[in-house]
Protein backbone atom coordinates (compact mmCIF):
# COMPACT_ATOMS: atom_id res chain seq x y z
CA UNK A 1 0.00 0.00 0.00
CA UNK A 2 1.41 3.70 -0.71
CA UNK A 3 2.70 5.90 2.43
CA UNK A 4 0.66 8.40 2.83
CA UNK A 5 1.17 12.17 0.94
CA UNK A 6 1.46 15.17 2.77
CA UNK A 7 1.30 18.70 1.88
CA UNK A 8 2.36 21.43 3.93
CA UNK A 9 3.60 25.32 4.17
CA UNK A 10 7.48 25.74 3.73
CA UNK A 11 9.25 26.54 6.45
CA UNK A 12 12.91 28.59 6.39
CA UNK A 13 14.81 25.02 6.93
CA UNK A 14 13.16 24.33 3.78
CA UNK A 15 15.06 27.05 1.44
CA UNK A 16 17.66 24.17 0.11
CA UNK A 17 15.37 21.47 -0.64
CA UNK A 18 12.92 24.68 -2.40
CA UNK A 19 15.75 26.24 -4.74
CA UNK A 20 16.86 22.84 -6.26
CA UNK A 21 13.06 22.23 -7.46
CA UNK A 22 12.97 25.86 -8.25
CA UNK A 23 16.14 24.93 -10.48
CA UNK A 24 13.74 22.06 -12.25
CA UNK A 25 11.32 24.50 -14.26
CA UNK A 26 13.85 25.44 -16.31
CA UNK A 27 17.48 24.10 -16.68
CA UNK A 28 18.03 26.56 -19.52
CA UNK A 29 18.41 29.20 -17.04
CA UNK A 30 21.83 29.41 -15.46
CA UNK A 31 22.73 30.07 -12.26
CA UNK A 32 23.22 33.75 -12.53
CA UNK A 33 19.52 34.20 -13.48
CA UNK A 34 18.01 32.19 -10.93
CA UNK A 35 20.19 34.13 -8.50
CA UNK A 36 17.60 37.09 -7.44
CA UNK A 37 14.46 34.70 -7.44
CA UNK A 38 16.36 32.74 -4.90
CA UNK A 39 17.48 35.65 -2.87
CA UNK A 40 13.76 36.67 -2.58
CA UNK A 41 12.72 33.25 -1.72
CA UNK A 42 14.93 32.89 1.08
CA UNK A 43 14.32 36.13 2.15
CA UNK A 44 10.56 35.27 2.32
CA UNK A 45 10.88 31.84 4.06
CA UNK A 46 13.25 33.36 6.72
CA UNK A 47 10.52 36.41 7.47
CA UNK A 48 7.76 33.72 8.72
CA UNK A 49 4.22 34.42 7.87
CA UNK A 50 4.02 37.50 9.46
CA UNK A 51 0.71 39.05 10.10
CA UNK A 52 -0.46 40.16 6.61
CA UNK A 53 -2.52 38.23 3.75
CA UNK A 54 -4.07 34.89 3.89
CA UNK A 55 -1.23 32.67 2.60
CA UNK A 56 1.84 30.96 4.09
CA UNK A 57 4.07 33.62 4.08
CA UNK A 58 1.25 36.53 3.99
CA UNK A 59 0.53 37.50 0.51
CA UNK A 60 3.08 34.60 -0.50
CA UNK A 61 2.21 30.80 -0.56
CA UNK A 62 4.58 27.82 -0.58
CA UNK A 63 3.19 24.32 -0.31
CA UNK A 64 5.73 21.51 -0.12
CA UNK A 65 4.41 18.16 -0.80
CA UNK A 66 6.30 15.33 0.64
CA UNK A 67 6.15 11.31 1.82
CA UNK A 68 7.36 9.41 4.57
CA UNK A 69 10.40 7.79 3.17
CA UNK A 70 11.10 10.74 0.30
CA UNK A 71 13.70 12.40 2.96
CA UNK A 72 12.06 15.68 2.26
CA UNK A 73 10.21 17.35 -0.28
CA UNK A 74 9.53 16.13 -3.89
CA UNK A 75 7.12 18.51 -5.43
CA UNK A 76 6.41 22.58 -4.54
CA UNK A 77 3.67 24.82 -5.31
CA UNK A 78 4.94 28.60 -5.32
CA UNK A 79 2.25 31.28 -5.45
CA UNK A 80 2.44 35.19 -4.54
CA UNK A 81 1.64 38.66 -7.26
CA UNK A 82 3.08 38.94 -10.17
CA UNK A 83 5.26 41.68 -12.13
CA UNK A 84 2.62 41.49 -15.10
CA UNK A 85 -0.18 43.04 -12.55
CA UNK A 86 1.23 45.48 -11.74
CA UNK A 87 2.05 46.44 -15.55
CA UNK A 88 -0.98 46.13 -16.94
CA UNK A 89 -1.69 49.40 -19.07
CA UNK A 90 -4.69 50.25 -17.20
CA UNK A 91 -5.54 52.79 -14.81
CA UNK A 92 -4.10 52.59 -11.28
CA UNK A 93 -7.79 51.96 -9.76
CA UNK A 94 -8.44 48.81 -11.55
CA UNK A 95 -5.34 47.25 -11.77
CA UNK A 96 -5.65 47.97 -7.56
CA UNK A 97 -9.06 46.14 -8.23
CA UNK A 98 -7.43 43.47 -10.01
CA UNK A 99 -4.61 42.98 -7.84
CA UNK A 100 -6.50 40.94 -4.75
CA UNK A 101 -8.38 39.30 -7.42
CA UNK A 102 -6.26 37.24 -9.76
CA UNK A 103 -4.10 34.46 -7.84
CA UNK A 104 -0.49 33.67 -9.46
CA UNK A 105 1.30 30.30 -9.44
CA UNK A 106 4.69 31.14 -9.82
CA UNK A 107 5.97 27.25 -9.89
CA UNK A 108 4.92 24.24 -10.07
CA UNK A 109 6.92 21.75 -9.95
CA UNK A 110 7.47 17.57 -8.91
CA UNK A 111 11.10 15.77 -8.56
CA UNK A 112 11.43 13.63 -11.71
CA UNK A 113 11.89 10.26 -9.96
CA UNK A 114 8.16 11.16 -8.06
CA UNK A 115 6.02 11.88 -11.22
CA UNK A 116 3.34 9.86 -12.17
CA UNK A 117 1.90 10.04 -8.91
CA UNK A 118 -0.29 12.61 -8.58
CA UNK A 119 1.53 15.23 -6.73
CA UNK A 120 1.37 18.37 -9.44
CA UNK A 121 -2.30 17.45 -9.63
CA UNK A 122 -2.68 17.23 -5.60
CA UNK A 123 -0.53 20.71 -5.08
CA UNK A 124 -2.67 22.56 -7.59
CA UNK A 125 -5.92 21.38 -6.11
CA UNK A 126 -4.68 22.85 -2.55
CA UNK A 127 -3.44 26.26 -4.35
CA UNK A 128 -6.74 26.37 -5.96
CA UNK A 129 -8.81 25.93 -2.48
CA UNK A 130 -6.71 28.10 -0.84
CA UNK A 131 -7.07 31.28 -2.95
CA UNK A 132 -10.76 30.27 -3.70
CA UNK A 133 -10.88 30.77 0.49
CA UNK A 134 -8.54 33.76 0.55
CA UNK A 135 -11.76 35.49 -2.15
CA UNK A 136 -9.45 35.56 -5.07
CA UNK A 137 -11.47 35.18 -8.64
CA UNK A 138 -9.11 33.41 -10.81
CA UNK A 139 -5.75 31.11 -10.96
CA UNK A 140 -3.20 31.97 -13.50
CA UNK A 141 -0.30 30.36 -14.59
CA UNK A 142 2.49 29.92 -17.19
CA UNK A 143 3.54 26.63 -18.73
CA UNK A 144 5.68 24.80 -21.16
CA UNK A 145 3.86 23.87 -24.13
CA UNK A 146 4.48 20.19 -23.94
CA UNK A 147 2.02 20.55 -20.69
CA UNK A 148 -0.88 22.25 -22.13
CA UNK A 149 -3.02 18.68 -21.53
CA UNK A 150 -2.40 18.43 -18.16
CA UNK A 151 -3.84 21.62 -17.16
CA UNK A 152 -6.65 21.89 -19.74
CA UNK A 153 -7.89 18.85 -18.51
CA UNK A 154 -7.61 20.04 -15.23
CA UNK A 155 -10.15 22.83 -15.99
CA UNK A 156 -7.83 25.40 -17.10
CA UNK A 157 -7.56 27.30 -20.79
CA UNK A 158 -4.46 27.41 -22.41
CA UNK A 159 -3.09 30.09 -25.30
CA UNK A 160 0.01 31.53 -25.62
CA UNK A 161 -1.60 35.36 -23.93
CA UNK A 162 -3.49 35.89 -21.30
CA UNK A 163 -6.70 37.88 -22.00
CA UNK A 164 -8.33 40.06 -19.40
CA UNK A 165 -12.40 41.64 -20.69
CA UNK A 166 -12.96 44.41 -18.92
CA UNK A 167 -16.50 46.59 -18.50
CA UNK A 168 -17.38 48.97 -20.01
CA UNK A 169 -14.96 51.78 -21.51
CA UNK A 170 -11.73 49.62 -19.97
CA UNK A 171 -11.53 47.93 -23.04
CA UNK A 172 -9.17 44.42 -23.08
CA UNK A 173 -6.02 44.11 -21.72
CA UNK A 174 -3.50 41.09 -22.40
CA UNK A 175 -0.08 39.93 -21.52
CA UNK A 176 2.46 37.54 -23.75
CA UNK A 177 3.43 34.37 -22.45
CA UNK A 178 7.33 35.37 -23.86
CA UNK A 179 8.07 31.78 -24.44
CA UNK A 180 5.73 30.18 -22.40
CA UNK A 181 1.92 29.51 -22.37
CA UNK A 182 -0.86 30.82 -20.10
CA UNK A 183 -3.53 29.22 -18.55
CA UNK A 184 -6.23 30.39 -16.65
CA UNK A 185 -8.87 28.87 -14.37
CA UNK A 186 -12.19 30.81 -12.85
CA UNK A 187 -12.19 30.20 -9.14
CA UNK A 188 -15.92 32.26 -8.32
CA UNK A 189 -19.12 32.13 -9.56
CA UNK A 190 -19.15 35.44 -11.46
CA UNK A 191 -15.92 35.06 -13.34
CA UNK A 192 -15.92 32.78 -16.63
CA UNK A 193 -13.31 32.13 -19.31
CA UNK A 194 -13.31 31.77 -23.19
CA UNK A 195 -11.35 30.84 -25.78
CA UNK A 196 -10.40 34.10 -28.02
CA UNK A 197 -8.05 33.58 -30.70
CA UNK A 198 -6.32 30.32 -29.50
CA UNK A 199 -5.40 32.08 -25.96
CA UNK A 200 -7.60 32.30 -22.34
CA UNK A 201 -9.95 35.67 -22.06
CA UNK A 202 -11.37 36.08 -18.48
CA UNK A 203 -13.87 37.81 -17.88
CA UNK A 204 -16.05 39.15 -14.47
CA UNK A 205 -13.37 39.93 -12.81
CA UNK A 206 -14.51 43.53 -11.66
CA UNK A 207 -17.93 41.99 -10.98
CA UNK A 208 -19.78 41.81 -7.51
CA UNK A 209 -18.77 38.79 -5.53
CA UNK A 210 -21.59 36.43 -4.95
CA UNK A 211 -22.40 36.33 -1.36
Amino acid sequence: MPLPMRLRPATPGDFDAVADLVRLIDLRRSAEDLAPSLEVIQETLATGAGDEGPFSHGPLHFVLAEFPDSGGPVGLARCGPSRWTVELDLPTFVRNKLYPRIGNVHELVVVPEYRGRGIARALLARVEDDHRRAGYDALVLRHHREQTSFYTHLGYTSGSRLVLELPDRLGRASVRGQGWRWAAKPLAPQVEVADVHGSPALTGLLAPRAL
